[in-house]
């Protein structure tokens, strides 16, 4: 196959396209299917619910077209793109497992604007590379597909070279017009040699990231079994496809840690202001929080005259909302990295933890840390927030680092 005579296939919206007929599609020459896999977490925690997503996947599998799984991304954290790629990172793979596991399958991210009202949903460069950074931790040399096009890759803030991402192919979504074809393959054929124009990138060439890229998105409105949909052409041979679909899943890393799509309701996923902020952390301090954070999914905070230490050394890690006790499944999220934390006390550096109203420095036992958690009024320390359960640690574990 080559740009002359490429392999053309499809990408579809298991909710927007529910009753595609692949079997039909396959007939008709289409070789590839891409189904949106899943979207989010968004910044409430929630996710996009995709329910026919695994239905799809089935019926995909049955019809024999080589199927690919892809992720829709977002900004999910306003800040945090490293807490945020992990968690999407996480219900990605987690969909993918249930329908069955990489091996065989396309993987590709859609990194692409996101439409007003909820532009702030826009994915950043930072979080993209951290995305793909966190994804190929868990799929190893699986190939990761990178769509996207010119206008949101060279525009806004650009996004540079290819090469800085680590994915393997990029795929470029470029439309000459916004019709319906009623044969989307003749369609290519009549326009696979564009050249561009004055306006407009060649889609064969070097649209973005200073690549070539092997999939081409050229219409949104290509005719396939029934359906108005989005319809692609891959340059490259049927074995350079389905070389792009072999691997395995790894384990994910650090293991006892939780999913972060799987957090209790309610886990804070944001810093409010008066939980603190995530300013002056000394480096070997923000190596704790980036560990605790990839490990768990949660956030963390400091604050001016934290602990001993200060806000260089000091870790709030949120189990639960600010000023508000944890309930059965938070406080288990606690015990949780509690007893991680124990486990790689010297290994992180730790000076002490606290949780529950009891507190450990690394080198001695549990206590009961009720004198410090009174109130100034009844001689207790005079410090820290005076709502008792911030005070007595029931919605955070807190550490301090040597």
């Amino acid at each position: 196959m080559s740009i002359a005579e490429p392999i053309f296939g499809v990408d579809i919206h298991p909710q927007y396209q529910e009753g595609f007929n692949f079997d039909a599609a396959l007939a008709r020459g289409y070789k590839f299917a891409f189904l949106k896999t899943s979207e989010g977490p968004y910044r409430d925690g929630t996710v996009l619910p995709l329910p026919n997503f695994q239905q799809f996947a089935n019926q995909a599998k049955a019809s024999g077209i080589l199927t690919g799984y892809y992720h829709y991304l977002v900004q999910g954290h306003a800040t945090d793109s490293v807490s945020s790629a992990r968690m999407q990172v996480d219900h990605f793979l987690r969909r993918v497992s249930n329908a069955g596991g990489i091996d065989g399958r396309l993987l590709m991210v859609d990194f692409e604007p996101y439409n007003e009202p909820f532009s702030y949903l826009t994915p950043t460069n930072a979080v993209l590379e951290a995305f793909i950074e966190s994804l190929r931790k868990r799929v190893g040399e699986h190939p990761i597909v990178l769509y996207s096009g010119p206008g949101f890759w060279n525009g806004g803030e650009p996004s540079g070279s290819f090469s800085r991402y680590g994915a393997d192919v990029a795929w470029t979504a470029q439309y000459l017009d916004m019709d319906i074809h009623t044969d989307p393959q003749d369609y290519y054929r009549d326009n696979k040699d564009y050249d561009g124009g004055p306006n407009f990138d060649s889609p064969w060439g070097e649209p973005w990231g200073d690549v070539q890229p092997w999939f081409w998105q050229f219409t949104a409105a290509g005719r396939v079994a029934g359906m108005n949909i989005d319809v692609n052409a891959y340059r490259g041979t049927e074995e350079e496809l389905r070389a792009l679909t072999a691997g395995r899943m790894l384990p994910a890393p650090d293991e006892g840690g939780v999913v972060a799509g799987d957090l209790p309701a309610g886990t804070p996923r944001e810093i409010l202001p008066a939980m603190g902020d995530r300013e002056g952390w000394a480096e070997r301090t923000w190596r704790v929080v980036r560990e605790v954070e990839n490990t768990f999914g949660v956030v963390c905070s400091t604050y001016n005259n934290h602990g001993t230490t200060g806000r260089s050394l000091g870790i709030d890690i949120w189990v639960a909302p600010f000023r508000q006790k944890a309930n059965a499944a938070q406080e288990a999220l606690g015990d949780k990295i509690q007893k991680w934390v124990e486990a790689n006390m010297g290994r992180l550096g730790i000076n002490y933890i606290i949780w529950w109203n009891f507190m450990r420095y690394h080198n001695g036992p549990w206590f009961d840390y009720s004198p410090y958690s009174k109130p100034a009024s009844l001689g207790g320390f005079p410090f820290g927030d005076p709502d008792q359960q911030t005070r007595r640690h029931e919605d955070h574990v807190h550490l301090q680092i040597l």
